[in-house]
């Protein structure tokens, strides 16, 4: 380090010389030129570019040598000893930086002089406050005593090193926030579940609309009660053979939803039928009963699928309770389906072209009439209108009407959002049957169960050729899900 300036030393070279020159009168002093004995004094000095050198030397046999050497390079520093003053090079550090081999570091932070000159840290550390430390990145990205963290997250230096959380308490967000139960999140000073919480669906501060409920963390249309929301559409998980117990939970093909559990359905046939042989030799268990019978039995926990069977002039002798116990039926999630003059039981009225005007009055469960009808012929051709639709499997298209199955009804008025379309048969331009394609299988919606309406007589089916699957295809039919292009009528 420099001590004294270059000044001073170039005094005392100056000082030295003038005494050898200017001294007074003995035979034994003698000035700098004197070759006789006594004080000889040499100077010289060597210049170069950016350097000068000067070095003194002077005294006799008894003097002691002195030494003076100045060197220049930039900025200089003089170190004085006894009898020699030196002056040495080096850089001009600024506190805190010091000097290490040379060049200007800081030791606070410097990886090669970590604290000191030549204390170099290790591969993976950095130089903090002149000690090796980790260096921290990614989810840990701050340093508390010597240990990465995340100070967002971490309960013992919450928002900063060494502000530790309480036992009961979690660290969000650099604050320490009370200790939720698994799952749940801290919103607005309290704890809630984001996947039901309609005010935090999903995240905090997310609100749902006023008609939509927090489902699986996401805002879904608000659903009746036992309902859940699957597929875009508000489902009953009791019923639904699509979402059966729960959304994407589907049944087989021959099983039906009922409490939740997919099962093989058990079917009651009510009223005279030739379809019970049929639907056996399909491996359906079936009960078939008369209509004294029908309220005992109309339990759809034991029964998905009910075929109400025709009843010609005898519908006026149908009951109060039969009725009752139908509409019960149906409205916990029963699935009709009826044939030829039974749908007059189901529609709002009858057409006065109607064979039987003393039948049963109506249960208006959907819009239209029935009437006309009786004895189409032989042959007639029944086409399908959705081919698509399970009731057509390995059924021909068109599959022709004959023996008894010849006998049809017509419909009129009725209302394409509440009842689709499924078949027709050809009229042949008279009274009972207009020219045009007539409909013959209607389906509709009730309180989330199908109802199928069959304007003829579909029970002799043995002998006519290309109805194939078509009976046991009705109560595949009748449970599957809903369309979607009509509406539920569910009072």
């Amino acid at each position: 380090m420099r001590t004294t300036s270059i000044l001073s030393a170039i005094t005392c070279v100056a000082l030295l010389t003038a005494c050898g020159d200017d001294a007074v009168g003995t035979a034994s002093d003698t000035d700098s030129t004197s070759s006789t004995t006594g004080t000889t004094d040499d100077t010289t000095t060597t210049t170069s570019a950016g350097t000068s050198t000067t070095t003194t030397s002077g005294g006799t046999d008894s003097d002691s040598d002195s030494t003076t050497t100045t060197t220049t390079t930039g900025e200089t520093t003089a170190v004085e000893t006894t009898g020699t003053t030196t002056t040495t090079t080096g850089p001009d550090c600024v506190d805190p930086e010091v000097e290490c081999g040379g060049v200007c570091v800081n030791p606070q932070n410097d990886p090669l002089n970590c604290g000191g000159c030549g204390l170099p840290c290790d591969d993976g550390l950095l130089c903090s406050m002149g000690e090796c430390v980790p260096d921290c990145m990614g989810e840990t990205p701050d340093l508390c005593d010597g240990i990465c963290t995340d100070v967002q997250a971490d309960p013992m230096n919450c928002g900063g090193c060494g502000m530790a959380c309480g036992a009961d308490e979690a660290c969000e967000a650099g604050a320490c926030v009370p200790l939720c139960a698994e799952g749940e999140l801290y919103c607005d000073m309290v704890c809630v579940d984001p996947q039901i919480d309609p005010m935090n669906c999903g995240d905090c501060g997310v609100a749902c609309n006023a008609d939509e409920a927090c489902e699986a963390g996401a805002c879904v249309p608000l659903c009746g009660e036992g309902e859940l929301y699957c597929a875009e559409e508000c489902i009953d998980p009791q019923t639904d053979e699509l979402h059966c117990g729960g959304c994407d939970m589907p049944c087989a093909a021959d099983q039906v939803c009922l409490g939740g559990g997919c099962v093989t359905p058990k079917i009651l046939v009510i009223g005279a039928s030739g379809i019970v042989s049929k639907l056996q030799s399909s491996g359906y268990t079936v009960t078939s009963v008369g209509w004294a019978q029908a309220v005992a039995n109309l339990d759809v926990n034991e029964y998905p699928v009910a075929f109400v069977g025709r009843y010609a002039t005898n519908w006026a002798n149908i009951t109060d309770p039969i009725k009752t116990a139908l509409d019960d039926y149906n409205k916990a999630g029963g699935a009709i389906v009826t044939e030829w003059d039974g749908v007059s039981l189901f529609l709002s009225g009858f057409h006065n072209t109607y064979r039987y005007p003393n039948g049963a009055q109506s249960m208006s469960w959907f819009k239209g009439e029935i009437g006309a009808g009786h004895n189409r012929g032989n042959n007639t051709p029944i086409t399908q209108t959705l081919p698509n639709d399970a009731l057509f499997a390995n059924v021909n298209n068109p599959f022709m009407a004959g023996g008894a199955t010849e006998f049809f009804f017509t419909f009129y008025n009725t209302d394409d959002a509440e009842l689709e379309l499924m078949a027709t048969f050809p009229g042949n331009g008279t009274a009972n049957f207009p020219n045009g394609d007539l409909a013959t299988i209607y389906r509709g919606r009730r309180c989330g169960a199908n109802v199928i309406l069959a304007s003829w007589d579909y029970q002799d089916d043995g002998n006519n050729a290309g109805f194939g699957d078509l009976i046991p295809n009705f109560v595949t039919a009748a449970l599957a899900p809903p369309s979607g292009n009509v509406n539920d009528v569910c009072p």
